[in-house]
């Protein structure tokens, strides 16, 4: 609950399906992004969703969304990430969604994980 506050203070969207369920869904405003929220971030079990459109994350700040055995998507459009992070991404487990426009990853690459995750996730 402390990490909820913590981000909510800072200005971190955070979505719920329902009043009584858990947060399964994170926006971090760029103006709002520093990279300490990402460890906050982890502390939320079951996330499946975060958007981190137009900050300033970087591809060694990404290693600390391995935590997140739940994320299905990431947001990464109009960011500084690049083909770098690849290894981090495949080491999200559950991982299918990369929103990557505008961002330094090649489509080519984004592909060829997607293709991948697809063909993992319909064994």
């Amino acid at each position: 609950y402390v990490a909820l506050w913590h981000l909510g203070r800072r200005g971190v969207k955070m979505l719920k399906r329902s009043k009584e369920s858990m947060i399964y869904a994170v926006a971090i405003p760029p103006e709002a992004y520093s990279s300490d929220l990402l460890d906050l971030i982890n502390r939320i079990p079951n996330l499946e969703q975060l958007q981190l459109e137009g900050t300033s994350v970087s591809d060694e700040e990404l290693s600390e969304l391995t935590g997140n055995p739940s994320l299905i998507g990431l947001g990464l459009a109009a960011t500084k990430v690049s083909d770098q992070s690849i290894g981090v991404l495949k080491s999200i487990p559950n991982l299918r969604y990369v929103e990557f426009e505008g961002s330094l990853l090649s489509p080519a690459l984004i592909r060829e994980f997607s293709a991948q995750r697809s063909l993992n996730s319909s064994e």
